[in-house]
This record gives structure tokens, C-alpha cells and sequence, in this order.
């Protein structure tokens, strides 16, 4: 889908792309979210096993002991499973689960990105999203089963490359 901007400083960001792709496909189903500047070397069947058992709203998550790592992150509160609540790059954060930019919505939770907009909500962190959804519905966590890399400028890139090989996931990078 093209959203029509050629630029940065034009994009809609994020949750306006998510709701861009609801409207011009007529999405009435649940959703798979994942952002296209990540490598992953795990199955994502658990992962959505795990929301067609649950049928509640997941995101994936991750332990992180690093502060400087939590600070550049989407950062949940878990208790007993369920996202208690959710902060974007938080100066202090309130847990130790880091969130990548893997979701599944239910079909019902779709309408609300439109609410989420019209009450002028930032558009661009898809995180901020969820921490607005925490507040109206259960979301679940769901454990991440391997290791992600963030491959969103170029500095992440190399770090990804090096991890790859590292790990010899070298053709996760078609090297």
C-alpha cells in the first residue's frame, strides 16, 4: 500500500499506516503486525498460536537488563501474563520487558485505531498505541522465542550483520 508520502518529514508514521491499510483493504480480521525493519531468527507459529489461544490482544516481548536499551524501547509492565501497563522510550522505566514491533489485533480492536486518531493521539510510536489499548482492553505478552535485530539506520544494521554472523545467520542479511 502506498501512503503517498516520498519523505521522512512527510510520512504518516506508524498507526496512521495501520490504519491506512484497515481502510483500502476493508481489513475485517484479525491482524498480524510487525515492522518491516527488524530480523528474526524464530517461528512466529507460537506466537500466534499463543493469541488464537488466549483470543486477547498480544505483544511480544523480551527481558532486557540493559537501562540504555530499555530507553530506546517500547517497555512493558507484566504481572501474571498481562501487560499491566505500556511506556515508548521511557526515561525511567517501570519494568525490565522490552517490546519489539511484533503484534497480533483482534478483529474488534481494529475500530480503535481510528478512535486512537480522532482523539489526536501521536501517530508515528506504534507502542503508544498500546499503552492507550492497555487502558480499554486486556493485552497479553507473549514471550519472544530467539533473538530480533533492529535494522532501522545504519548503525543497527552493522550491529545486526555482526550479530548474524556471529551466530551464523548470515543469510538473514542475503550476504
Amino acid at each position: 500500500i502506498d501512503d503517498g508520502t516520498s519523505s521522512n518529514d512527510t510520512r504518516l508514521g506508524a498507526i496512521r499506516d495501520i490504519q491506512l491499510a484497515i481502510d483500502q483493504r476493508t481489513i475485517d480480521e484479525d491482524v498480524l503486525v510487525l515492522a518491516g525493519d527488524n530480523i528474526y531468527d524464530f517461528s512466529l507459529q507460537g506466537f500466534v498460536k499463543s493469541f488464537l489461544a488466549s483470543r486477547r490482544d498480544t505483544i511480544m516481548v523480551h527481558e532486557e537488563k540493559s537501562l540504555e536499551k530499555l530507553r530506546k524501547t517500547g517497555v512493558a509492565e507484566v504481572v501474571d501474563g498481562k501487560v499491566v501497563s505500556f511506556e515508548e522510550k521511557p526515561a525511567d522505566p517501570k519494568g525490565n520487558y522490552a517490546v519489539p514491533p511484533f503484534y497480533v489485533y483482534r478483529k474488534d480492536t481494529l475500530p480503535l485505531f481510528s478512535q486512537y486518531l480522532d482523539e489526536g493521539n501521536n501517530a508515528d510510536a506504534p507502542g503508544n498505541f498500546i499503552a492507550w489499548l492497555c487502558t480499554r482492553k486486556d493485552v497479553v505478552a507473549y514471550p519472544m522465542e530467539g533473538r530480533r535485530y533492529d535494522i532501522g539506520d545504519l548503525g543497527s544494521y552493522e550491529e545486526a550483520k555482526r550479530g548474524c554472523r556471529k551466530r551464523n545467520f548470515s543469510s538473514l542479511l542475503n550476504e
